[in-house]
């Protein structure tokens, strides 16, 4: 009499186990941004963005963290997205200040003596 109630638990156990697995495949993992919006905010205002990919998360989008660490998700085709990245770009990336030397030193060698190995004749 106990076996049947041994196998009963375990495949009760088994079910649940089995349907709690898949509950948790279907959700996005956790800091995916489910949708975009259109709010937009001062570019001054942004500290950071990120792309989020769709495999990963259900959809495509760029993840803009705000200096108050707020996040906003754009489309990242939007005009206000594409002018933002490039904001954030230049702002964390400055190009180099100091000028391109593009002509080549000379240096304070001595010339070279030619010496003329053949006579005239």
């Amino acid at each position: 009499m106990k076996l049947p109630l041994v196998l009963h638990c375990s495949a009760a156990i088994l079910v649940l186990l089995l349907l709690s697995k898949q509950g948790s495949e279907a959700r996005p993992p956790v800091g995916c941004c489910l949708r975009t919006s259109d709010r937009k905010v001062s570019v001054d205002q942004l500290s950071k963005y990120t792309i989020q990919t769709k495999p990963l998360c259900p959809v495509y989008a760029v993840k803009f963290t705000t200096q108050r660490e707020n996040i906003i998700c754009s489309d990242p085709s939007s005009p206000w997205a594409i002018r933002a990245m490039a904001f954030l770009d230049k702002k964390n990336n400055p190009q180099q200040t100091k000028p391109i030397r593009t002509s080549p030193q000379t240096t304070s060698l001595p010339p070279v003596m030619q010496s003329n190995s053949m006579t005239a004749n």
